[in-house]
């Protein structure tokens, strides 16, 4: 979303209204991240038109989104394929961000009672060798972030040569991938990923992007199984949902806090429209900060003027006019007042060097 002069206007009255004049001056951040700076949620994309395995469904080929992220990314058909101008826009953007690195997720899709791979039920698929793919071309800034649906047949065979291509964080997304992370037969994949040193990242809170299921596994106390065999375990959008959503899943993930000294969570998605409640929330919780890694949920871009209120009216007009979406997401949670060791922290609990 870019700004005119008018919602400028508009968004600087919002700030007055809401604090006066010391809110308008506003406070600065803290101070700046140090040290290496990694976004540990950013997707890879694609309609398998580069040989890239990748494939979206008729119905998320008509999801609104598709259209949306294809033009905040300046991705028209003539220009190429997608798959490959996709990467091209995800490492132009990072290489001119506060970022050095980002893990980049794979999204496998949704298997049968036998463990076979169902796609006519899967909506959205990023292959876990397309993601090597990537990485490999560009070694100094992305790093492989596998997906592996439990329930698939040869989970552990996958864990076990991820592992060996050096993938150290694995992506499940409960709701679009139709698994419940909590079921007892998982317990060997994780302890697996455990004696393996792979961390497991879920996706916690609701979720409107894609096609799903339910939201019954959506909780982050269904990482419970996973926190049980040793796993370092990421509850994936901190258990946050929008302001529409009747679940609230954010008690759960303090309480399982308190349990786990193993289990963290992340920023991803929180700066977007209808999450705006969230990092304030998270702002009033010291425990939650002290596991709170840093996440952007790339292309889904954040928004600066839902925030205007808490924002100086400089920092809007800067955020709102930013193209560069990690930038975006990055500062904008910096003048939300995210403390700078979540930016630090992100690198050391990945082993990320």
């Amino acid at each position: 979303m870019f700004l005119t002069r008018r919602s400028f206007l508009m968004a600087s009255g919002a700030a007055l209204g809401a604090g006066g004049l010391a809110e308008l001056l506003g406070p600065q951040p803290a101070r700046e991240p140090q040290g290496l700076l990694v976004d540990c949620h950013v997707h890879l994309f694609g309609v398998g038109d580069a040989d890239s395995g990748c494939f979206l469904s008729a119905r998320q080929r008509a999801h609104p989104n598709f259209r949306l992220l294809r033009s905040l990314l300046e991705i028209e058909e003539a220009q190429g394929p997608l798959d490959e101008l996709y990467v091209a826009r995800l490492v132009a953007m990072l290489r001119s961000s506060s970022l050095q690195r980002a893990v980049v997720l794979g999204q496998d899709g949704r298997y049968d009672a036998q463990g076979r791979f169902d796609r006519e039920a899967t909506g959205v698929y990023v292959p876990n060798d397309w993601v090597l793919r990537v990485c490999e071309r560009h070694p100094d800034l992305l790093l492989p972030g596998g997906s592996i649906n439990p329930q698939r047949a040869d989970a552990l065979d996958e864990v076990e040569r991820l592992a060996a291509r050096g993938v150290r964080l694995l992506k499940i997304h409960p709701p679009i991938q139709a698994v419940d992370p909590g079921e007892r037969r998982f317990e060997g994949f994780y302890r697996r990923c455990a004696e393996l040193g792979v961390a497991i990242s879920v996706h916690t809170g609701t979720e409107h992007q894609a096609e799903i299921t339910s939201t019954a596994h959506c909780s982050p106390a269904r990482l419970e199984l996973a926190l049980d065999q040793g796993c370092t375990a990421i509850a994936a959008h901190s258990g946050m949902c929008n302001f529409f959503d009747p679940e609230d899943f954010f008690a759960d993930l303090l309480r399982m806090i308190r349990r786990y000294p193993r289990l963290y969570c992340e920023s991803s998605v929180l700066g977007t429209l209808g999450r705006f409640r969230c990092i304030p929330q998270l702002l009033e919780e010291p425990e939650v900060l002290a596991r709170l890694l840093h996440g952007s949920d790339f292309p889904f871009p954040s928004h600066a003027l839902i925030h205007a209120p808490r924002l100086r009216p400089s920092a809007t007009l800067a955020l709102s006019s930013e193209r560069n979406l990690l930038e975006r997401d990055y500062r904008l949670k910096l003048e939300l007042g995210v403390p700078a060791e979540v930016f630090e922290r992100t690198a050391r609990v990945l082993s990320i060097k």
